[in-house]
């Protein structure tokens, strides 16, 4: 398959979830940088992506949590790093083991769908560890809904 048809889809999916307004309330919600938890425990991150109901798994060291999943010809790749109390979030797509050359980074993916890569963005940062529930429940509805409008379109 043509990578143009695969990244003009990836662009499609994600103004079809309304991506960008979803990612900015969640900037704006939860944007303290001086009150941001300093020290995160992997495991209670961990606790609380099983919680969810998702098995997650973590590049040692760091705090780099990642979850794979593939369908069909397809392998996404949600993870995120969580030092410091701010979340960096990344999706990657595969087809036929091979990797679509797209913005994967959400604030990076933010700013391509405004059309203004020099926009000023932010990542979410959590104070507690119920903010950062909040947060990765918030995040993986959007992955969710991505993957699903995304494999549509590749169904059509």
């Amino acid at each position: 398959m043509d990578e143009e048809i695969l990244i003009k889809a990836i662009q499609k999916s994600y103004n079809s979830i309304n991506f960008t307004e979803r990612y900015r309330k969640i900037m704006e919600q939860y944007n303290d940088f001086n009150n941001r938890m300093h020290k995160v425990d992997k495991n209670e991150i961990l606790k609380t992506l099983k919680h969810l109901g998702y098995n997650f798994k973590i590049f040692s060291p760091g705090q780099e949590f990642y979850l794979e999943e593939s369908i069909s010809n397809f392998k996404f790749d949600f993870s995120f790093n969580s030092k410091n109390g701010i979340m960096q979030i990344y999706i990657s797509i595969y087809f036929n083991n091979i990797k679509v050359k797209y913005q994967e980074n959400f604030a990076f993916i933010y700013r391509a769908l405004m059309g203004d890569m020099n926009l000023n963005t932010t990542a979410p940062k959590f104070k507690t560890y119920d903010e950062f529930k909040e947060i990765i429940n918030s995040l993986l509805k959007i992955y969710e809904d991505f993957k699903n409008e995304f494999l549509k379109r590749m169904n059509e």
